[in-house]
């Protein structure tokens, strides 16, 4: 079982979607034996809920993110983890020393559009929208090359 962990700030935003949508992904794609995915946060306050512009927006495409509990990156999680994709250039620093360097990416530079992916805390719906979308485009991106 080849597992990603996909990390933001706070786990409640970008790494929580990046988690459902890709757990859609590999359902969808019936890859359950073969991937797992989770997320945290490098300052997450550990039990907070998704932000509800997330939560609304994975609502959308029938994907329940109620349940989510944010959690914070630790050392058991990155021992245990085969590939951790962060949200930006900011959080991979933030593991680099933590990580082997050849499983420690940026989500946009592992799926080969490199750059990162802006937080849409505090923003409107639609932000959390476009974010959603970026997200989902990486993420099939990134499964198909941790497959490959």
């Amino acid at each position: 079982m080849f597992k990603i962990l996909f990390v933001c700030t706070g786990n409640t935003c970008r790494s929580s979607m990046a988690e459902a949508l890709a757990k859609q992904i590999i359902a969808d794609r019936q890859l359950q034996d073969e991937l797992m995915v989770s997320s945290a946060g490098i300052s997450a306050m550990k039990g907070m809920p998704a932000a509800e512009q997330a939560v609304e927006v994975m609502s959308r495409q029938g994907i329940d993110l109620t349940g989510h509990r944010a959690s914070m990156v630790n050392k058991n999680i990155l021992t245990e983890t085969d590939l951790v994709l962060t949200m930006t250039d900011s959080h991979k620093a933030a593991l680099r020393g933590q990580v082997p360097e050849d499983k420690l990416y940026i989500l946009g530079e592992y799926a080969g559009e490199p750059g990162n992916i802006s937080d849409p805390i505090g923003g409107p719906v639609e932000v959390y929208q476009q974010c959603a979308q970026q997200l989902a485009r990486l993420i099939a991106k990134a499964i198909e090359r941790a497959l490959a």
